[in-house]
This record gives structure tokens, sequence and C-alpha cells, in this order.
């Protein structure tokens, strides 16, 4: 059985790409990332702390640790009202724009500094410091709340997982066709850092495993024609009822409470709404309404549309962090 947070990655998208390591033969450096459609992580192996500032803030990244800046919004995305709120209904598409990650910069200080100035393969000149970027669905932020900066937790802790994966991409230097290898390991550290600051959803641990089942058991529906949620004819269809049984504690009424106080949904509610995920991606990618709904136990097109109409996402809202540290008003244009 797959979990939450896989079931999510695949079904909104996660495209991660390793960029570079950072090399500077001067141990004061500042480093301005090109734009990026999507975002920006940042993460450091061993040895050097530097700072990460962005469009809303600037944050630490220590050694063994990651950062995942969010986009500044430029070229922000359009579509049919898939609201990104925490409140806000679900529509029929996605849109397919995609806002941009401009203005990062990573040094080892927050004033001006010089452009790291080292040689890419010269092992005195590595940093450990290295840069990527993020390119998710059109409802990733929705589903995984990236619209702010995420980052491995505790604050002060290594990560293991960041640490082994960067020691990886770095024993691959100066090898042949390890531009592959350097991807999925850059996503081994986004997924770090997802899995240790997930949504608000799933930060309730013991629920964790209800909602693995839920979202494990949605599949498609199988023609029930009713809306989303798992068809009849579907082996995976077991009731919410079951689910909570098997999976909570205490009664169903107090695990439906916790449910609503953490998610904002009741389970039944959740349910159907990561099945909408799947359907408004496959809207998003072009397909026919007709035969999506089709695919997904509906009778016609209009029916998947009230049932769209009718879904609301979980609650992703969070208090703010206190470890990112806004920039003064004379500095947001240029961190």
């Amino acid at each position: 059985m797959t979990d939450a947070l896989a079931a999510l990655l695949d079904v909104v998208g996660l495209d991660v790409r390793y960029d570079r390591e950072v090399s500077s033969a001067d141990g004061d450096w500042a480093l301005d990332l090109p734009p990026s459609h999507g975002l920006r992580w940042v993460a450091s192996s061993t040895h050097t702390t530097v700072w990460v500032a962005w469009h809303g803030g600037a944050e630490l990244v220590r050694p063994g640790s990651a950062l995942l800046v969010p986009a500044s919004g430029t070229g922000a995305r359009s579509g049919t009202g898939t609201g990104t709120g925490s409140r806000s209904r679900a529509g029929t598409g996605a849109g397919a724009g995609a806002a941009v990650c401009t203005g990062v910069r990573v040094g080892t200080a927050r004033g001006p500094l010089p452009a790291p100035d080292g040689a890419p393969l010269d092992p005195f000149h590595a940093t450990g410091v290295h840069v990527g970027s993020v390119r998710a669905g059109p409802l990733a932020d929705e589903a995984l709340d990236l619209t702010r900066p995420l980052r491995t937790r505790p604050v002060d802790a290594l990560s293991e997982d960041v640490v082994r994966a960067l020691a990886h991409v770095e024993a691959l230097t100066g090898q042949r066709w390890a531009t592959a290898q350097r991807d999925t390991l850059a996503r081994a550290v986004v997924i770090a850092v997802l899995r240790d600051e997930p949504p608000a959803y799933l930060t309730d641990n013991g629920l964790l495993r209800c909602i693995d089942a839920l979202f494990a058991d949605t599949g498609t529906c199988g023609g029930t024609g009713s809306g989303p949620g798992p068809g009849s004819g579907s082996s995976a269809a077991r009731s919410v009822a079951d689910l909570l049984r098997t999976t909570v504690r205490g009664s169903r009424r107090t695990a439906e409470r916790r449910f609503r106080a953490t998610t904002g949904c009741t389970p039944d509610a959740l349910r159907r709404w990561f099945l909408s995920l799947g359907i408004r991606r496959a809207l998003d990618d072009g397909r026919d309404e007709e035969s999506v709904a089709t695919a997904f136990g509906f009778a016609r097109a209009s029916s998947m549309r009230r049932a769209l109409a009718r879904v609301t996402p979980p609650r992703t809202d969070r208090p703010a962090d206190p470890w990112v540290l806004p920039l003064p008003d004379d500095d947001r244009s240029r961190p």
C-alpha cells in the first residue's frame, strides 16, 4: 500500500532538477540564482552555513539541512477556479501557467558579497552548498502547501537523508552521464523537506494510517455515477466507516471530530477531494471531458462538473514560521 505523501506526489506531479554545487576560492561569497519556473531548493552537505534570501524573507541553511523556496508569483497560474486557499472551492480545471521563482540569493552573509569564483572540479573550492529547481503541477500548491518556504526539521538538526543524498551527488563529480542520477538524488532531498513539513492536514499522527488508506483505496470510480469516490466494482472499495474502525483508535464520532479539527473535512470529503485531484489533472492535461467523466465513473460530464463544484480542499493554513526573517522594506527588490 502506498502512503499519503507518495499518492499526492503521484497525482500532482513533481519534477526536481539538480543545478550545481557552488564552488568558491574565497570563503565569503553570494550567488544570485537565475529565475526558475517553479521553486528553488538549496541544501548544504557538511560544513557551510548560508543565508538564503528571496522576495519574502531570509533564512539560514545549516550543514545537513535543505530549504525549499516558493515562487514569487510572477506569471501566476490561471485557470477555472481550483482555488489554492485553505477553504476555497475546487473547480474543474487547474490552469497551465507556472509561477516563476525570481530574486533568490544564496550567500555566506546577508550583505553584498562577491560572486563565487571557484573552479567547479577543484575539490578545494567545493562549498558543499547545492542548488536546484522544482517544477510542480498546477495542483501542488493546493495539495502540498508550496506557497511558503519549507525546510527540513528540526531546524538545528542534521537530516540523514539530505547528508547521504548530497554525499552521493558529490561522489558523482566529474563522472560521465550522471545528470539523471543527480536529479534523482535531488528529488530525495526535496522529498526529505516535504516529509518534515507536510501540509497541515497530514500533521495528526493518529490519523495518518487512515489517510494513507483513504488515498490508497480511492482509485477510479467503478460506474456509480454519483461523484468522486471508489466505485463498487473496485476491489479497493472500502467504506470510510471500515477504514476508521481499523486505523483510528476511539469511536467513529471521535475520529470524525479529529478529522474536522485537523483537515477541515470529514473523512468522506477528504477522500472525494483527493480523487478530484486526478480528475482535475486529467482535465488540465487536455483530455476530453466526456472521456474523463467515463474513466472516473460519472454518468456524464455535467455530473462530474457538479461533483467537482462541491469539493472543498482540506485546510493547509498553519502559523507563520518564526525562523523566517522578513527582509527590510528597502531590500525586498534585491535579496
